[in-house]
């Protein structure tokens, strides 16, 4: 009975994924240009860079999220309802701590603000005011939010997604009618901070309906330190290796804004909104299994643990790879036709944002796990990685953002792509690294045949030219996607056991829909 609604809830939460995901999609895709032609690029820029800062400040916040799930995850399985208000009792009162401190660095970082945008075309008040928006909407989320873990713990995070899209929506189409028609850098940043309170007033009210037995007690937390020793160790080791990766993976719109401008900073974003919402198609669906997983951890059982890691890999390669070539064979002639041709980015860059996805979507499954088990040991990973930011300094100097994200993607693969499967295989799912080497050659192939079938149907086909319209634009994505997609799908069913489990697996849920 407890699977039986394990999985229905995994269905609500991919169900909701994808509605989101299509609606955010639509959204996008008729926003983005108007706030780039009505507010221009420079400022699509300053809100990117705004973000980036934002990331840095919000660096004393990881580590007990992580901390914090990992060890409800337990206590959830096992429905002790007297130690999750504890445990979220001192969740808390280390946000309000880390509220307050965050606030007092915000506060000092603004007066470097003048200096850092002293080159803008922007009035000292629209960067003061959009960076106190950014401020104080990240700190409704230590404040406030931070009740709503539960939720997510539950498998109810489709109830979150659920109405913060709503909102979401609301606030960008709001936020369009006044680039439209009144055209105010001030006024954008305010509506952030108002649906950003709205949300979070009707997100706490429903989080009070559904856990009317959730008291929490936050002055309780200093004396709550002793009882979860455990939580406060996990919660410094992840908070290293999640400030590392905020660290290297936020600072790229910042140095893009260092070595040459504002509006360039737009057009990268341009690009990582297509990967972003790419990714989220498939993500939306995957990622909706991952509190199972910690509850399936939780419960100890080996077996199907390493039977789902391997069907979860196998889809996201298969998946990512094909995702990965139709970025790079057809995001560029998107975006011209989307946005015009002055927005798009050299093939150089293109392929290196294509192949950062790749690796990143395929290391999904890995880093869950990691996570899901608690392996934060091995901090040299986390130094690692932030000593090698003077490598991405270096290459950004010389060459620019094909420089950044070249270096960016040589200094990480060797601790993400050939350490961590290595630290997960070994310690937490006791099996030699080979079996890892195996499922990354046995998905490849499938990959590799149906890139050569593909282009060479591509090359058959005449190329769409950056100044293509829509239809020839859709035309030519079709021919390529399906070219590609049915060959490797296809032959992952006859190589690769775990696809075919993965496609059974889906059609046992289709069954709980009904």
């Amino acid at each position: 009975m407890a699977r039986e609604s394990r999985v229905k809830k995994t269905l609500l939460n991919a169900r909701m994924n994808m509605i989101c995901y299509f609606v955010v999609l639509i959204v996008s895709f008729f926003t983005r240009k108007i706030f780039l032609d009505k507010l221009g690029a420079d400022f699509m820029g300053l809100t990117s860079t705004l973000g980036g800062f934002l990331s840095f400040l919000n660096l004393a916040d990881l580590g007990v999220s992580n901390a914090v799930y990992f060890i409800l995850f337990k206590l959830v399985a096992n429905d002790d309802k007297k130690r999750i208000n504890e445990v979220i009792s001192l969740f808390g009162y280390l946000y309000y701590n880390i509220g307050v401190f965050i606030l007092g660095a915000g506060i000092l970082f603004s007066f470097f603000l003048p200096a850092i945008f002293a080159n803008t075309p922007f009035s000292l008040v629209t960067i003061y005011v959009g960076f106190y928006v950014y401020l104080c909407s990240s700190l409704i989320g230590y404040f406030v939010n931070y009740r709503c873990c539960l939720l997510y713990i539950n498998q109810r995070g489709y109830i979150v997604r659920g109405y913060f899209q709503l909102t979401s929506t609301t606030k960008v189409l709001i936020q369009l009618l006044f680039a439209i028609y009144v055209r105010s850098f001030v006024l954008y940043f305010v509506i952030e901070l108002v649906f950003g309170i709205i949300n979070a007033m009707i997100l706490n009210r429903k989080n009070n309906h559904l856990y009317p037995w959730l008291t929490l007690r936050i002055r309780t937390g200093n004396k709550l330190f002793r009882q979860y020793p455990e939580m406060i160790r996990y919660a410094w080791r992840s908070y290293i290796h999640s400030s590392s990766w905020v660290i290297t993976s936020q600072i790229i719109p910042i140095l893009i804004y260092t070595y040459s401008s504002l509006s360039f900073v737009a057009f990268y974003n341009n690009y990582v909104q297509v990967v972003s919402r790419v990714s989220d198609f498939v993500s939306g669906i995957l990622d909706s299994a991952d509190t199972g997983i910690g509850i399936l951890i939780a419960e100890g059982d080996s077996q199907r643990i390493y039977s789902i890691y391997k069907e979860l890999f196998s889809v996201r390669f298969i998946v990512g790879g094909i995702l990965a070539l139709c970025i790079y064979h057809l995001a560029s002639p998107f975006i011209s036709v989307w946005l015009g041709t002055q927005y798009v980015l050299s093939p150089l860059l293109v392929s290196l944002i294509s192949l950062s996805f790749f690796l990143d979507f395929i290391n999904g499954t890995t880093v869950r796990y990691l996570n899901l088990f608690g392996l934060v040991n091995d901090l040299w990973t986390a130094i690692v990685n932030v000593l090698s930011l003077g490598i991405v300094l270096v290459a950004g100097s010389h060459w620019g953002l094909a420089g950044i994200l070249a270096a960016s993607l040589a200094v990480s693969f060797p601790v993400m792509h050939l350490w961590k499967p290595y630290y997960l295989f070994s310690r937490a799912l006791k099996l030699p690294y080979i079996q890892y080497v195996r499922l990354i050659c046995m998905n490849a192939l499938p990959l590799v045949v149906a890139l050569i079938i593909a282009l060479f149907i591509k090359n058959h086909l005449r190329s769409v030219p950056l100044s293509y319209n829509w239809g020839s634009w859709l035309l030519e994505a079709f021919a390529f996607f399906v070219s590609l997609s049915i060959p490797a799908l296809l032959l992952a069913w006859f190589i690769s056991s775990d696809v075919r489990i993965f496609a059974k697996r889906l059609t046992v849920w289709k069954q709980h829909l009904q």
